[in-house]
Formats: C-alpha cells, structure tokens, sequence
C-alpha cells in the first residue's frame, strides 16, 4: 500500500487530533462560535475511539469508488481497529491496536474545548440534518479560513456523536474525496474507560527539526499546523497537524550524482504530494510533502526547507 492511501485510512481512524493554541486566540474564537456547532464537534470527540461500530465505509474519488470494511471494538485491554480494504484486487486487512485512550480527553493539552481549537482555524457551523446508512446525522461545515487547507463537510451521528461521513471539498466546492458508512452497526454501549498519562505539551509544540532532521529547518508552515511525531532513519520525516488536516515532510539524503531530473506531483482525491531534489549548502536532498492539503501548499513548504542556521 502506498504513502498516500496510508494517510487516507488514518484519517479515517483518528479524525480528529489534539492542538494546542494560546488561551487568548482560543478565547476570541469562541465566543463566536455557534453554540450549536460547538456541540457537535464536542460530541464527536473519540467516538471513534470510544464506540464499538463495524460496517462497509464507501469512498469516492472522481470516478472511482473503494469499499473497506471498518471493524473497531476492544481486545482484552487493548483498543482495536481493523480495516479491510476490499477493492483493488482482493481483500487487504490493516489491524491497528493501541492501549492509549483519547489524547485529548486525558491530556494536559486540553487549554480549551476541541470545537475552540478547531475554530481558530476552521469556521464552523450546523448546515441541517443527514441520512446516512439509515441512521439520522447532523451536518458539520468547516470552512477554512486561509487557502492552505481543504473545506469539510461532517456527518454525525446524531445518537451516538460517530463521525458517520465526510466529504473533502476545493474552494470552488467541487467534492475531492467522498468517504460514508454504505452500511454500519453501533453498539450503543461506550467501551470501557482506558486511561494513560498524560503526555507533556512539549511534545505537539512547533519545534525547529534541527539535527533530527540532517540540520535542516523548514522555513515556513502554514499558520495553525503543529509538529509531533519525528522518526529519525535513513529518511527523516516529520508530521503536521491543525487538529483535521495533516501532511508529513520526509527528507532524504541522496548522492548528488542521483538526483531526480525535477520536481513531480500527485493528487489522489484531498490528499496531494509534492516532490522535489534540492541541493542545499553542499548536499543533495530529496525532499517529499504529503497530506491533506492542496499541492500549491506542498510546493511551498517543501521548497522553504533549508540549512539550519
């Protein structure tokens, strides 16, 4: 499987993650916030996580379609999601199983509400109600407040809060990538509660990638995206998140007799990269963007990496 449906079924596992802005920036957005939108989004918080579900989920991109079977409930003590991919030439499972609760539930990061955060770089509003599966939802829209992300349309399910849907959509509101529940079972009893420590919020603070990342900095991120998650090998990578969107910078060094004749791009439904053979002080690199973020953005970023003064 490639990096780019990685990141897609991630996305489906773990909507939405925990950021961390300041108090008086959280504080303005929220006092504009629709109350009602406020709800919902709180509402949502690790249902995901928190739900035993299982169904057919249906994702949509352009003229082609992708079936994947979702299955998440709990294993002794351990969380479980399991995915089936059932299209592209016979059926793939990824398990995935984690002792860790919802981060932002039991986190010190929690300054604010999760709708809070998600304000300060989304509008958010309710658009009305949804069938989806049979089941009756409420429409979520998170319009982007720059041109370095994507819009959002969320369906949740208005009994349990399970993100039941999302579409992915341009500024012209042409849909990019389409993901609902064809089918789906919710047990309506949460699973038990699974408690860890606390993470530091040292660990989701932008940090300069410095000697982690071959002495290289990025030289500009689009406002609202935190780092965490660096992976250190023969290819660095670092991740990025504003708590809906995401994208990873990985950075590799190559032999300078190797490098790529020019930059390339890819965009499979919301989820574009960007890649491109850079020679920086006296080393070639090769430095790819990839995520839910639209390619113009890719190109920015991954051409903004530089040495680490």
């Amino acid at each position: 499987m490639n990096k780019i449906k990685r990141s897609f079924l991630a996305s489906l596992l773990v909507a939405i993650s925990p950021v961390s802005h300041s108090n008086s920036v959280d504080q303005d957005y929220c006092e504009s916030l629709d109350p009602g939108a406020k709800y919902w989004l709180e509402k949502l918080l690790c249902k995901a996580q928190d739900i035993k579900h299982a169904g057919v989920l249906a994702a949509e991109r352009g003229s082609g379609l992708d079936l994947y079977r979702v299955e998440n409930g709990q294993l002794a003590t351990m969380n479980s999601n399991r995915l089936s991919i059932l299209s592209g030439g016979g059926e793939r499972s990824i398990l995935n199983e984690s002792s860790e609760s919802c981060l932002y539930r039991d986190s010190k990061l929690k300054k604010s509400s999760l709708a809070c955060d998600i304000s300060v770089n989304y509008r958010v509003s309710v658009t009305g109600p949804g069938i989806v599966s049979g089941r009756s939802s409420v429409v979520i829209l998170l319009e982007p407040r720059d041109q370095h992300r994507y819009l959002y349309s969320l369906q949740v399910d208005k009994m349990t809060g399970l993100l039941l849907g999302m579409k992915t959509m341009n500024f012209e509101r042409s849909i990019l990538e389409n993901f609902r529940f064809a089918t789906v079972d919710i047990e309506e009893k949460i699973l038990g509660p699974r408690s860890i420590e606390a993470n530091n919020t040292n660990d989701f603070e932008v940090k300069k990638p410095t000697d982690r990342f071959f002495n290289l900095e990025l030289g500009w991120v689009p406002t609202g995206f935190e780092s965490y998650n660096v992976r250190t090998t023969r290819t660095s990578s670092l991740n990025f998140t504003d708590g809906l969107a995401s994208f990873t910078v990985f950075v590799e060094r190559r032999n300078e007799n190797f490098p790529p004749n020019d930059e390339s791009t890819v965009v499979w439904g919301s989820t574009g990269s960007y890649v491109i053979a850079k020679k920086i002080e006296k080393d070639w690199f090769l430095i790819t963007v990839i995520g839910d973020i639209p390619v113009g953005t890719a190109r920015r970023i991954a051409r903004s990496v530089r040495w680490s003064s």
